[in-house]
């Protein structure tokens, strides 16, 4: 099975780490799985998991135009099983194009506007959504825009001694 873990770039953040968890749980278990960066920008950890050997690829590198980094990422991302989109654009617009087995999960992250506009954009075509907080859960499972299940899945875990 192969996974695309999709994101617009890859930052100096707890996006980027996250991301790398993901990606090296789905290789240990036997998973073909890439990142998947899809703005015109790579990002600035983009070169650091290049050095560590991650199986990434800079999608669109210095494209501008929307139009031909939509292409080129329907057009790669057609080759997947399964696609996680972590607040990737492109990811999310073109969903109603790609192919319909494919299995669509996105993630939300924080809960500002942009991002509730970005994950409500074709959520109708994707099989779950994310959330990594209850609030955030909540939030989208009130909102009449999310058209797709939530689920929940924390950030983080409370260990207690």
């Amino acid at each position: 099975m192969k996974v695309a873990l999709c994101l617009s770039s890859l930052p100096l953040s707890g996006v980027g780490t996250s991301i790398r968890i993901i990606l090296k749980g789905l290789l240990k278990a036997g998973y073909s799985a890439e990142i998947i960066l899809t703005a015109n920008k790579p990002g600035d950890d983009y070169e650091r998991a290049i050095s560590e050997g991650l199986p990434i690829i800079a999608l669109n590198d210095n494209i501008r135009f929307l139009k031909t980094r939509l292409t080129r990422c329907y057009d790669l991302l057609n080759r997947y099983d399964v696609i996680i989109n972590n607040a990737s654009l492109e990811t999310q617009l073109i969903l109603p194009c790609l192919r319909s087995e494919i299995l669509k999960i996105a993630t939300m992250r924080n809960l500002n506007l942009n991002a509730k506009k970005l994950i409500s954009t074709h959520s109708d075509r994707l099989h779950s959504i994310v959330a990594i907080s209850l609030e955030m859960k909540s939030a989208l499972t009130k909102s009449p825009q999310v058209k797709c299940p939530v689920q929940l899945i924390p950030n983080c875990t409370t260990v207690k001694r």
